[in-house]
């Protein structure tokens, strides 16, 4: 990539203005979604009780008469004949006038033209909070924190939500767990193609904004103060190199999103995500990038983990290194603990162990990579003097550990899959089923997992051992085990290359992403490579892994690590 690359083409906004997203043409959706509609209904349910609101949404939206059998004649009628329909009738009245005594609500008190406004500027804010937020990733959702939220918008948030909600312009999963979950919700796909943005300068909306990135900040600065030394050490440095992070082909990314890319059908979101992801790198209206979030995993989130794969082609990185079935490796670390550590194992399902003493279980084989041996040869034998110190592994278990330390499980799982008639189109594909259906399944039966039964056909002592860490009422327990070890092994990965090298890297879960920096002119692939290899082996695994060159007309060039490079 040429050096004056790296000045990207940064879309301005003047002084004061912000980016608003909004749903253009709100105002004749259907004839009845627009902002004075909205407002009408917020106002309404804000006067009524929970109660008379869901009374109120039902009787509306119900039909208001009541059937009787077409089929009889007055003369026909009999006694419980004639008793039903008077009681339908009775129904009917009394509903009506309740109805009508909730209605007379309306009329005690109507709100001046003050408090419609500030209800204009926050349902514009929330309009803008959902579209922004909910085309941050392909499936829609997002997470809207109750409390938060009030603290943005004032006490009426609750009804807000419930009249976005009622009148159909986002709906929700429903998951919501107290202390632990915020409720997830979604734009309705009739909206989603009419997104849009523009600069704005309404001076409450910003201020809405603003405090909701303050909030944010907030929140980071706490999570970093509990962060440990190195941690620290490590967060900082990541900072520093995701400034550099820049979209270098601005003009062409542009003409891809528009021009170029099929977008799927099944994703009716799909072309607002990659054009909120635009968006963000081209105006970074928040100033440069940061890391967004450390969840309780360890896992770090940032602009590039939301980047779908396609885009990061005009983005300044000069190459990616990823481990091949990243979590499927780790699995290895706990299967050999199985059978050869069975008071380990026990505390590592019944308590919470120290992810530390997980990695470092196992560990007295001392090996070292040499680049002049042949990559899965020197593979093999660090697995064979492994395994020669555990007698008891069945042969299924032995041939989990070496295929998924070759890289080569997922291949061997996809024929075994159409070989059974089972239509999974890729890799990728067959990934989100196996981990459906085996690995991160909170459910331990076979039914309806066909995927999950090639599975425990080709592994059933593998399957045992994932089930048996998957203990009744923890069943994300084995995810978040095998997340903490990859988050842990790449922090120790990343503290490698910021103090032996000071190259810029960042990472993508379990991808070591190196940008196209001056910095970085003479990092090479060879060299991160082998750090990553220093760490793995350090704890008995022995990972594959695959390389992402990214050269100057932006095409992607996939290396299989096979020594040829």
């Amino acid at each position: 990539m040429e050096k004056d690359s790296f000045r990207s083409k940064k879309k301005k906004l003047k002084k004061g203005e912000f980016l608003l997203y909004y749903v253009d043409g709100l105002n004749h959706i259907d004839n009845k979604l627009n902002t004075d509609y909205i407002i009408s209904q917020h106002i309404k349910y804000s006067k009524f009780t929970d109660e008379e609101r869901e009374f109120c949404h039902n009787y509306e939206n119900t039909p208001k008469d009541f059937i009787i059998d077409s089929n009889k004649s007055n003369e026909e009628l009999t006694i419980d004949d004639i008793s039903e329909r008077m009681n339908l009738a009775l129904a009917k009245q009394e509903k009506e006038w309740k109805y009508s005594e909730i209605q007379r609500k309306l009329d005690l008190k109507p709100i001046g033209r003050q408090h419609k406004t500030k209800l204009h500027h926050k349902f514009n804010y929330l309009i803008h909070l959902f579209c922004s937020r909910c085309t941050n990733n392909e499936n829609g959702y997002t997470k809207v924190n109750s409390e938060l939220l009030k603290d943005i918008i004032g006490n009426d948030y609750n009804i807000a939500l419930y009249t976005l909600l009622r009148i159909g312009f986002i709906d929700t999963d429903g998951a919501y767990t107290i202390g632990k979950s915020s409720r997830a919700y979604r734009i309705k796909d009739k909206y989603i193609s009419s997104i849009k943005t523009k600069p704005e300068s309404n001076v409450t909306i910003k201020k809405y904004i603003y405090k909701g990135y303050e909030q944010f900040e907030a929140y980071k600065r706490a999570k970093f103060n509990r962060l440990s030394d190195r941690d620290k050490f490590i967060v900082e440095r990541y900072d520093n190199c995701l400034l550099r992070l820049k979209m270098a082909f601005t003009d062409e990314c542009e003409k891809f999103i528009y021009n170029n890319k099929e977008y799927e059908q099944n994703k009716p979101i799909q072309k607002e995500y990659y054009l909120n992801i635009y968006n963000k790198y081209t105006y970074q209206e928040n100033g440069p990038f940061t890391i967004n979030k450390i969840d309780n995993d360890n896992r770090i989130y940032h602009i590039l983990t939301n980047t779908p794969k396609d885009l990061k082609q005009f983005l300044n990185i000069k190459f990616s290194i990823d481990i091949k079935n990243s979590h499927p490796l780790l699995l290895n670390k706990l299967l050999l603990i199985y059978y050869s550590d069975n008071e380990l194992f026990n505390n590592i399902v019944n308590k919470d162990i120290n992810i530390y003493n997980i990695l470092i279980s196992n560990n007295n084989l001392s090996t070292h990579y040499v680049y002049e041996n042949p990559h899965n040869k020197l593979i093999n034998n660090n697995i064979d003097k492994l395994l020669n110190d555990i007698p008891n592994i069945p042969v299924d278990v032995k041939k989990y550990i070496y295929k998924t330390s070759q890289g080569r499980m997922w291949e061997e799982l996809l024929e075994a899959c159409k070989s059974q008639g089972l239509e999974a189109l890729d890799r990728g594909e067959l990934k989100a089923q196996m981990f459906a259906e085996v690995f991160y399944s909170k459910t331990k039966t076979m039914a309806y997992k066909e995927y999950g039964k090639v599975f425990k056909s080709i592994y059933p002592n593998v399957y045992k051992v994932i089930n048996e860490l998957k203990p009744k009422g923890d069943e994300t327990k084995l995810s978040h085990i095998i997340m903490k070890m990859e988050s842990e092994l790449f922090y120790q990965i990343l503290e490698s290359i910021y103090k032996e090298t000071g190259y810029d890297a960042i990472n993508i879960h379990d991808a070591i992403v190196i940008l196209d920096t001056p910095n970085n002119e003479s990092c090479n692939h060879n060299e991160i490579e082998a750090i990553m290899k220093e760490i793995y082996n350090t704890y008995s695994l022995f990972p594959s892994f695959s390389i992402e060159l990214y050269s100057r007309p932006k095409k992607l060039v996939r290396i299989a690590q096979n020594g040829l490079i």
